[in-house]
């Protein structure tokens, strides 16, 4: 039977995994904003490319590189690249309980104590917090092209306006 402690730790740790959980689709969703308003602005300023074409390509590319490279940022938020796991079993990590065999999670199972789950939850939540150091960096550095951006198409505008 668990003591108050054990439990106290590791509805603890669970509370601090589901919030790293709840980071991770925040980011993500997130990244989907800025990935969709890059497709807006883009559809909107190429139908303008297309009806004037006395745009140079020069001053195409300083406008369009920003939002590509916004959006390169953005889209690596879904696919945060760290080095793998350890090879052992975990019941958190999905891809562990899907490359063992049923005789593997029974034996796991047979063994499993407090702390062993409680080393499993601490493992797995190290991984999804450094998981979400890259996924907000990477969101970071997107929404700072975005702004470039946003920005450049804004002056460009006014450029070929003549109001600048």
């Amino acid at each position: 039977m668990p003591t108050d402690k054990s439990k106290l730790i590791t509805d603890y740790l669970i509370s601090a995994f589901r919030d790293k959980q709840t980071l991770v689709d925040l980011a993500d969703r997130k990244a989907n904003i800025i990935i969709g308003l890059i497709g807006i602005i883009l559809s909107l300023f190429f139908n303008v490319v297309v009806q004037d074409l006395s745009y140079i390509s020069i001053q195409l590319a300083i406008v369009i590189l920003p939002f590509i490279i916004s959006g390169f940022f953005a889209f690596l938020v879904f696919f945060p690249r760290l080095p793998r796991p350890k090879e052992k079993f975990s019941f958190i990590n999905f891809a562990s309980v899907a490359k063992s065999t049923p005789e593997t999670i029974s034996k796991w199972v047979e063994e499993i104590t407090e702390d062993r789950v409680s080393q499993d939850i601490a493992e797995n939540l190290q991984i999804l917090s450094r998981t979400l150091i890259l996924k907000f960096t990477y969101l970071k550095i997107a929404y700072v092209f975005l702004a470039l951006a946003v920005t450049s198409k804004i002056l460009y505008e006014l450029w070929v306006l003549k109001i600048l």
